[in-house]
C-alpha cells in the first residue's frame, strides 16, 4: 500500500481501531520506520517527533522509538513538553516558517490535556523544535511535497491543546508538515463535541483501519459493505483497510509488523 502525501489540505493519516497486541500501533511503527529510513537514504531534510501517550512501560514498538531515537532518526517528545511543542509547530505554521516535518501520535485518547482542552502554558518555555535543529533527517520514498503557499495569514487561535494540534491538522500538510494520528474510535478525534465523515476528512485523507467498534463505519460515513468490526486482529490473519477520501477508494491489505 502506498500512500502519496501530496502539498494539500488533508493529507495527513488516521491510524483507527482497538489497539489488540499492539496491532495498530505496530502499524503506525511500520510506517514511520519506512519514512524515517527511506529519508534518510535520499538524504533530504524531515524532522520527525513523536508523541507516545499510550502509557506503556513493556511494549514492542518502545524497542523501535529507541533505535530510532539512538540513531538521530527521530525525537521523542517529554510529556512536559507535549503542549509547547505542538504550540510551536502551530505557530511556526502560521508564520510561514515551518520546515517539512513529521508529526507521530500514539494514543491520542490516551492525552488527557487534550480531552480536556487544557489551555498550552508558555511560561519560561522554549523551543522544542529549535533543539533538534542539527537533525537533518531526510525525504520521503513515495511521498512527494511541493512548496506551499503558507497557512491562513490571520493570526488564528493556538492557546490550547486541542487548538494548537487542529491547526496542525488543518494547515500543516500544505507546507510538508503531516501527521500520523493513532485513535482507537473516530468519536475521540480530538475530542470533539461532535465527530462526523467530514469533520475526519477536512483532516485526514488517508485511513488505515483495523479492527474496530461497529459504529466506527456510521460515524466515518463509509460503505455499508465495510465492516471493522469482523476484522481479524489475529497476528496470523491480521487485516486492514486504507481508505483514500480524496478518491472513495478501498483496499483490504494485510499490515507489515514490526517484530
Amino acid at each position: 500500500v502506498q500512500i502519496p502525501l501530496k502539498a494539500d489540505d488533508g493529507e495527513n493519516i488516521l491510524f483507527l481501531g482497538i489497539n489488540d497486541q499492539e496491532q495498530v500501533t505496530r502499524t503506525v511503527m511500520n510506517a514511520l520506520t519506512t519514512l524515517v529510513y527511506t529519508a534518510k537514504r535520499n538524504s533530504r531534510t524531515l524532522h520527525t517527533y513523536v508523541i507516545d501517550s499510550l502509557g506503556l512501560d513493556d511494549a514492542q514498538h518502545l524497542d523501535v522509538l529507541d533505535k530510532l531515537q539512538g540513531e538521530g532518526l527521530i525525537s521523542l517528545v517529554g510529556k512536559k513538553d507535549i503542549g509547547k511543542h505542538l504550540h510551536q509547530m502551530a505557530q511556526n505554521i502560521m508564520d510561514d516558517n515551518a520546515e517539512p516535518s513529521l508529526l507521530v501520535i500514539l494514543g491520542q485518547e490516551k492525552m488527557r490535556d487534550l480531552r480536556l482542552n487544557n489551555d498550552i502554558e508558555l511560561a519560561n518555555s522554549t523551543n522544542p523544535e529549535g533543539d533538534n535543529s542539527n537533525n537533518d533527517f531526510g525525504s520521503r520514498l513515495n511521498f512527494s511535497f511541493g512548496g506551499g503557499s503558507g497557512a491562513n495569514s490571520s493570526k488564528a487561535d493556538i492557546s490550547s491543546y486541542r487548538k494548537a494540534l487542529a491547526y496542525i491538522l488543518d494547515n500543516g500538510p500544505r507546507m510538508g508538515v503531516n501527521t500520523l494520528l493513532q485513535v482507537d474510535v473516530p468519536s475521540k478525534l480530538l475530542y470533539e463535541d461532535y465527530v462526523n465523515a467530514k469533520f475526519v476528512y477536512n483532516k485526514f485523507n488517508h485511513l488505515i483501519m483495523l479492527r474496530s467498534e461497529e459504529k466506527a463505519v456510521a460515524t466515518l460515513g463509509l460503505n455499508d459493505d465495510i465492516h471493522l468490526e469482523r476484522l481479524s486482529s489475529d497476528s496470523e490473519r491480521l487485516r486492514a483497510i486504507y481508505y483514500a477520501a480524496d478518491r472513495d477508494k478501498y483496499q483490504m491489505f494485510t499490515p507489515y509488523i514490526i517484530k
